[in-house]
């Protein structure tokens, strides 16, 4: 495990690597010294070959199972990176009352306080660390709600997991978002 290293974004990689091969490359988004969220517990889909990581961050503790390090990287290592495609933006004016957008693109669009996230919302406090994804793809867009300490509501419910349309008022923490499509 000493030849590989984590991104921010969980992603175990070679470490003669300068970048992770499975992260786009982003120039706003700061590496993160600490990946690991303190509001949840993930779990992986292959559980015969995994690794443990436990940390402590203050009074919240925290255990994530991941796929073992070396058949992460020798499954995803030559995977070529997929453009992604501008699909939508998520708008809210609770944060700057002039407003604030951000870009859903195709694939999976990570929310949350953290910035290893797709969409990392600063100045809510209520947000968790990984608060919910928004999916992207096949015409469809799809919200799921990753544990949330506080929830995620579309139209004033709190859902688990949604299909999403052009207009949804989707809450998260404390702020309202309105979603706009394109496709």
């Amino acid at each position: 495990m000493s030849n590989l290293k984590l991104c921010p974004k969980g992603h175990f990689y070679p470490r003669n690597l300068d970048s992770c091969p499975y992260c786009q490359p982003s120039k706003t988004s700061p590496v993160v010294a600490n990946p690991v969220s303190t509001k949840k517990t993930q779990v992986g889909h292959n559980l015969k070959h995994t690794s443990v990581k436990s940390t402590k961050h203050g009074l919240l503790h925290e255990t994530k199972i991941l796929p073992h390090p070396e058949k992460l990287v020798k499954k995803h290592i030559h995977e070529p990176e997929v453009e992604r495609k501008l699909y939508g933006w998520i708008v809210t004016f609770d944060l700057d009352p002039k407003g604030m957008d951000f870009k859903l693109l195709t694939g999976v669009n990570m929310i949350g306080s953290a910035s290893g996230c797709s969409i990392a919302i600063e100045g809510d406090s209520f947000i968790s660390a990984s608060h919910c994804i928004i999916d992207c793809h096949d015409g469809k867009v799809k919200i799921l709600d990753q544990m949330s300490l506080n929830g995620t509501f579309l139209n004033s419910h709190r859902i688990k997991e949604h299909h999403l349309k052009d207009g949804d008022v989707i809450m998260i923490g404390k702020t309202n978002f309105i979603l706009k499509l394109i496709h």
